[in-house]
């Protein structure tokens, strides 16, 4: 049809498409009534339909029911090749994890290749002796080796230095290439490196301020820092990128004190300016002084108290007195 020249000005384009699994004709809206068929699409112009003839109507069926009896055999196969296979599942079960696992020895074979890692030395001395370690994610003709050792003579260390100098970088090395090892990975290093299994790894870089928890950067910071030293032990590596940044060192609201795990307790004060009090908690415990101002937002209190014959103002914290009985 599409080649005779009787029904060439009603084609849009000399070509068999298929529509809803079914072979049709691209055929020009405004002689749609000079094809007889099924209308199985329109253009998104709608200036063609897609037609399926009458002539070819029985062909397509014959084609749609030998796809079924196609799909029909090959349900037959896999259920006869499932049926061979099935008295030999738990040998199967048993190759598929061999064969999971070389895959694993020759994914970390390939990788340390790819990094020319080494196998570190692992310590049981709580030492990490680094020897041109390089970063893993950093293109390798790019990369600064850099050299580290902690735990031998000291187990605290701290970097210094400019902007882009590279302290980030080294914190990531470090911390990356522990967990390499812990994980039987070589890592990307000079041979005689030496590092410690570590039970745990803890990690404060970056900027993990959240909108939706309303935390800002510094108190994001805060935040993780409570729950490592909750959770850290002798036996961590904790790695720490510029503690307290973010912002000017101004007090925390109560909600970011409550969304870093810590209760608020509400302090009853009972006394105002000019009363007496006592000093209960502190450098002037069992001192009596008088209030001169009071700062609840701050938990603050200034208190005129005498010494060495002399009135003095001190600024304690609500908790620290109570007024005089």
């Amino acid at each position: 049809m599409i080649h005779s020249s009787s029904f060439s000005k009603y084609i849009q384009e000399n070509v068999v498409t298929i529509r809803n699994d079914r072979f049709v004709i691209p055929i020009k809206e405004e002689y749609r009534n000079q094809i007889k068929g099924f209308i199985h699409d329109i253009s998104n112009a709608g200036s063609t339909l897609f037609i399926e003839p009458i002539s070819i109507f029985e062909l397509n069926n014959e084609i749609n029911q030998l796809k079924i009896e196609e799909e029909i055999e090959i349900e037959k196969i896999l259920q006869n090749l499932t049926s061979l296979f099935y008295p030999y599942i738990e040998e199967l079960k048993v190759d598929f994890n061999i064969i999971g696992n070389l895959d694993f020895i020759f994914a970390k074979a390939k990788y340390s290749k790819s990094i020319s890692g080494i196998t570190p030395i692992i310590n049981t001395q709580k030492e990490i002796n680094l020897i041109n370690a390089r970063h893993p994610l950093i293109d390798k003709d790019k990369v600064v080796p850099i050299s580290v050792e902690l735990g031998k003579n000291y187990s605290t260390l701290l970097i210094t230095g400019p902007n882009t100098g590279g302290k980030t970088v080294t914190l990531k090395t470090v911390g990356l290439l522990s967990c390499m090892a812990c994980s039987g990975l070589n890592i990307p290093a000079d041979e005689k490196s030496s590092i410690y299994v570590f039970e745990n790894i803890f990690a404060d870089i970056g900027d993990d301020q959240s909108i939706a928890d309303s935390l800002s950067t510094f108190s994001s910071h805060m935040k993780n820092i409570v729950e490592i030293t909750q959770k850290t032990s002798s036996n961590s590596l904790i790695l720490v990128d510029e503690l307290g940044s973010g912002t000017d060192p101004i007090p925390l609201t109560d909600d970011e004190i409550r969304k870093m795990g810590f209760e608020i307790s509400e302090i009853n004060v009972d006394y105002d300016v000019n009363d007496s009090i006592e000093i209960i908690d502190g450098p002037f415990k069992d001192y009596v002084g008088v209030v001169q101002e009071i700062n609840k937002e701050k938990h603050k209190v200034k208190v005129l108290i005498s010494m060495f014959g002399r009135e003095t103002p001190v600024d304690l914290e609500l908790s620290q007195v109570q007024k005089v009985k």
